[in-house]
């Protein structure tokens, strides 16, 4: 259809009703629009699935207050299991022979390595949850079809495997899945390894490579938050006095209460930023890596200052509340650092002093491509696989990867073959092995636009007042 309108003659119509911004904006999203058709052109992913699946247990847990949307979601998703087959046959393998399961984005194994190689040392076997449901010999089979993982190679990225462990938990904590389902070794060792994955990560600071640990998902705040979630679960059960129904599930709330409040809740709290004597907000990066044009120093512009002090509200809430069914409302609980409830108390007070003041910007970075500055182009990271999607070599390794190539780490190679590539050029820029802030200097001018939605600050706001007002 946008290439039938006759946009000329709209544009000088907007024009002439004095509508110029909206003619802008028009002429922005024509001059990307064949982006847009490459990039949505994708197969089915295990976020949006088990984001969905989420939403199904959550909706099953309260069928007595929407029986109608339960049963809607119910009749809609009908075939769960179905998911669970695709999920063990393109898991991300790296110490199998299987060439379609044992190879990675180059900048997934950058920030990952040192997760891979403590397995090697343990001698343990390894399989995890990535993105995209396709290997490498599905994105042989539907190469320039239409439905191609990006860079044609699949990764690992936490957020999205904290997504898919909130789904499975709340689906079987729920009803929505039988607690057999992890009574299958092959689901039972991704949904563990997956979740150690998540637990180191957030022990080792998301590898000090947010943006690559983060691949869809840059906001730091809003992937302690994704976590929290799935502990919260399993934490009211256990103070309930309710068993697991599988064993497995003992183990990730360990995993996940370890990292969350032995480190993570810390981590957030040593980011609140003092406003006056009684509050404080918090900062994550969109505009705060702008600098002067006059001064060359940087512009603290706060652009996404309500998201993520609402995140912050978020996270620390949910990690150290449980929900008292006798009582209907959110408790501390006994244990809860002072430092905690001072941050959100402050944090809260910001927020009714700011939110609708309009001092701010309702922005936020809730989701992105992988895509997104210097520091994210896969490009410029070591990589020991490149061929054509056809499975022949590349011999000119010297020439760009292309929509027709496959580049990435295969196995695990040994660290100091990795540590001697790191030190070379690739494509003429040695790997960008600190993150300098997505709106740092961009020597090649590669941005991708963040996906940020108003109405998802204002959610994620009321969801921080209404959860500070409702616990004791």
């Amino acid at each position: 259809m946008t290439y039938d309108l006759p946009w000329p003659v709209i544009e000088e119509f907007l024009l002439a009703l004095g509508l110029d911004k909206v003619e802008e904006v028009i002429k922005m999203l024509l001059s990307m629009r064949e982006m847009y058709l490459t990039v949505f052109q994708v197969p089915p992913d295990f976020d949006d699935t088990f984001v969905n699946i989420g939403i199904g247990s959550l909706l099953r847990e309260m069928r007595s207050e929407f029986p109608e949307s339960n049963l809607f979601w119910t009749q809609k998703n009908s075939n769960l299991t179905f998911i669970f087959s695709e999920m063990k046959r393109v898991a991300y393998r790296p110490l199998s022979s299987e060439e379609s399961v044992n190879t990675i984005d180059t900048r997934t194994y950058f920030y990952i390595r040192k997760f891979l190689q403590n397995s090697i040392s343990e001698k343990k076997d390894l399989a995890l949850i990535p993105t995209w449901v396709q290997n490498l010999d599905d994105v042989r089979k539907y190469a320039g079809k239409g439905n191609d993982i990006p860079g044609n190679i699949n990764n690992v990225d936490v957020t999205v495997a904290a997504n898919v462990i909130f789904g499975i938990t709340n689906g079987i904590l729920t009803g929505l899945f039988d607690a057999t389902l992890l009574d299958d070794a092959d689901i039972q060792q991704l949904y563990l390894n997956t979740s150690t994955l998540i637990k180191y990560e957030i022990m080792k600071n998301l590898s000090s490579r947010q943006d690559l640990a983060l691949t869809y998902y840059p906001a730091e705040l809003e992937f302690y938050w994704f976590v929290s979630r799935t502990f919260t679960q399993l934490e009211r059960r256990s103070r309930a006095g309710v068993s697991f129904p599988h064993p497995a599930l003992k183990t990730v709330w360990l995993l996940f209460g370890e990292a969350l409040l032995g480190h993570a809740y810390q981590v957030i709290v040593d980011k609140a930023i003092p406003d006056g004597n009684d509050k404080v907000y918090f900062d994550n990066f969109i505009g705060d890596g702008d600098r002067s044009w006059w001064t060359n120093k940087p512009v603290m512009r706060g652009e996404d200052r309500i998201f993520t002090t609402s995140m912050a509200v978020n996270a620390l809430i949910t990690m150290w509340t449980v929900f008292d069914d006798s009582i209907q409302t959110l408790k501390w609980y006994k244990t809860t650092p002072r430092s905690v409830k001072d941050t959100v108390r402050k944090a809260v007070n910001w927020l009714y002093d700011n939110v609708l003041s309009g001092a701010y910007k309702p922005w936020n970075a809730m989701f992105s491509g992988s895509f997104r500055g210097f520091t994210t182009i896969g490009f410029w990271y070591p990589r020991n696989r490149y061929e054509f999607t056809n499975g022949t070599k590349v011999t000119n390794t010297s020439q760009l990867p292309t929509l027709k190539t496959i580049e990435g780490v295969q196995g695990v190679p040994p660290e100091s073959w990795y540590e001697a590539e790191l030190q070379k050029k690739h494509y003429g820029f040695y790997t960008p092995q600190v993150f300098h802030g997505y709106n740092a200097d961009d020597p090649v001018g590669l941005v991708f636009p963040f996906w940020s939605s108003e109405p998802y600050t204002y959610a994620s706001t009321l969801l921080a007042l209404s959860s500070y007002l409702n616990v004791i």
